[in-house]
């Protein structure tokens, strides 16, 4: 099941990239503090490259967590039930330091699949003289919405990217291909499919367990201009 979850999700994005699918387009109401419990700006909403699972310091983590009731499978590999997830995050975090002192420093990162299963992804950005930063985001965001997902009975939220982005947006997809991408509000990985190839025009979906709720607090968050 895990897997199908993610080769679902991958196709999704791809395909909302070539254009926002107006006819389900859901008219929105809420408080998106209310809906998620505390204030998120249009910052918030990230993209960072994810750790390939192929490589050396992957092979790192995996030998990290095989001491907790974990599951490992193709496409996520490590998920994790939700008793665990205090006490991984913290190894995993403790080893991200270590890894640090010699190079790239990972953040690791937890996607809820459900009310009892977590799935941890290991982040990294791009170097800069102010630290750290993720490849793109939410304030490089021109309009967005959500909708009902025509996969099941998901929602997802539509946006597309200033047209000073847009270029920005298809170097980044292009270089990518064969890689990961996670997008995340906060601490937390809404998605992190594969690119398939480079993606133009500056239009995406992000697809993830909303709710209805959530996905209108989503587009109202990346629809605020501050």
């Amino acid at each position: 099941m895990k897997k199908v979850l993610f080769l679902v999700a991958t196709a999704m994005l791809l395909a909302g990239c070539n254009g926002l699918q107006k006819k389900n387009q859901l008219a929105c109401n809420v408080n998106p503090d209310e809906v998620f419990g505390r204030h998120y700006t249009v910052e918030d909403f990230q993209f960072w490259d994810v750790l390939d699972v192929r490589g050396t310091e992957y092979a790192q983590f995996l030998n990290l967590v095989s001491q907790y009731d974990i599951t490992i499978t193709e496409g996520h590999p490590i998920m994790c039930t939700v008793r665990d997830t205090a006490a991984l995050f913290a190894s995993a975090t403790a080893l991200c330091e270590e890894l640090a002192k010699e190079g790239t420093r990972y953040y690791p990162r937890w996607m809820s699949e459900n009310d009892t299963v977590c799935t941890l992804y290991f982040l990294f950005g791009k170097s800069t003289p102010d630290g750290v930063l993720p490849i793109m985001d939410g304030s490089m965001i021109d309009t967005a919405s959500a909708e009902k997902s025509e996969f099941g009975m998901e929602y997802q939220v539509n946006f597309t990217f200033k047209d000073r982005y847009v270029r920005l947006w298809a170097e980044v997809t292009r270089e990518r291909i064969g890689k990961c991408i996670a997008m995340t509000l906060g601490d937390k990985v809404l998605m992190a499919p594969m690119v398939n190839g480079e993606i133009t025009g500056g239009r995406c979906t992000v697809t993830g367990n909303f709710t209805l709720e959530e996905a209108c607090a989503l587009a109202q968050i990346l629809n605020t201009k501050e």
